[in-house]
């Protein structure tokens, strides 16, 4: 027995060849290299990064002098290499490819359907009227398409030319498409309200545009219909008898396509919607002095 333990001490002491002790040194300093680089991507927490890369560089530092030492450094390599995500995944490529046809073909169908379906007839007594739930639904699905094409671009980016697509951004391309859908709801409400005129110009309307009749074509002006579609309502005397009037629609291809735009450049969308907000509520000073260092993606 004691023979035997005094073999496997000298087995656990030997000396590795350099070429072995090179070999776990490189896959250190690789592995550094990748958690570090993962970790600037967020891709892995920045402390455990630097705590498991730390006990590597001292690992190497010391010295390997045993086959315990190199197996100590293999272990240690592999748990820094542990949390990164594997990259250009089949299975998550797959799942997301799936995510945006589905996205794609949904938004399109939905598009389509709300710009040849026959509208039925108005009701006077509703709130809002069968054509300005059409409108705000066109410009909902044209968000969604607008939004879904440029996750398409990410991802053939990610999957295809860089090939470092990654796992940890499946809740991106789920919530960006909604996102552009929900965010092309929100403009359509701001649209209506006549607050993108308002954002635009710091004059209020002139008396041309208030006297400008309903049925000014809103193909070509745009810009005068919002305009008028609340001092319409405004200009009347209090005395007058409110009769419900069938509302003024907005060009339905305007619409869809700045419902695509709002979808596609979210970025912009947001950051003009803070410039309505600040604009309306606070003032074209108080947006000067903004600090645009938070932005939207």
């Amino acid at each position: 027995m004691p023979r035997t333990q005094s073999n496997n001490t000298v087995g656990s002491d030997k000396k590795p060849s350099e070429r072995d002790v090179i070999k776990a040194c490189v896959a250190g300093v690789d592995a550094i290299a990748s958690a570090e680089k993962a970790s600037i991507e967020g891709a892995v927490s920045p402390t455990t990064v630097k705590e498991k890369s730390e006990e590597v560089r001292g690992l190497i530092k010391a010295g390997i002098r045993t086959m315990e030492d190199i197996e100590a450094l293999q272990k240690a390599t592999e748990e820094l290499l542990k949390p990164i995500p594997k990259k250009n995944d089949f299975i998550g490529r797959l799942i997301v490819a799936l995510l945006l046809i589905f996205y794609g073909v949904a938004f399109v169908v939905g598009l389509a359907w709300r710009l040849l379906a026959p509208l039925p007839p108005p009701n006077a007594t509703s709130l809002a009227s069968w054509s300005q739930i059409n409108e705000a639904l066109v410009m909902m699905f044209a968000g969604g398409v607008g939004a879904t094409v440029y996750s398409v671009r990410a991802y053939l980016i990610h999957a295809c030319t860089e090939k470092d697509f990654q796992n940890l951004y499946f809740p991106w391309y789920v919530f960006r498409s909604l996102q552009g859908v929900l965010l092309a709801f929100l403009f359509y409400f701001v649209l209506r309200g006549g607050f993108i005129l308002l954002a635009v110009s710091e004059a209020p309307p002139t008396a041309t545009q208030e006297s400008t009749p309903a049925a000014t074509d809103v193909s070509s002006e745009p810009a005068t219909e919002l305009s008028t579609s609340a001092a319409t309502e405004e200009s009347l005397p209090a005395s007058t008898e409110r009769i419900p009037l069938a509302p003024q629609n907005l060009n339905i291809w305007m619409l869809a396509a700045s419902g695509s735009l709002i979808g596609l450049f979210s970025k912009y969308a947001i950051a003009k919607l803070r410039e309505v907000f600040i604009v309306t509520f606070g003032g074209r000073e108080n947006l000067e002095n903004e600090d645009d260092s938070q932005d939207l993606e």
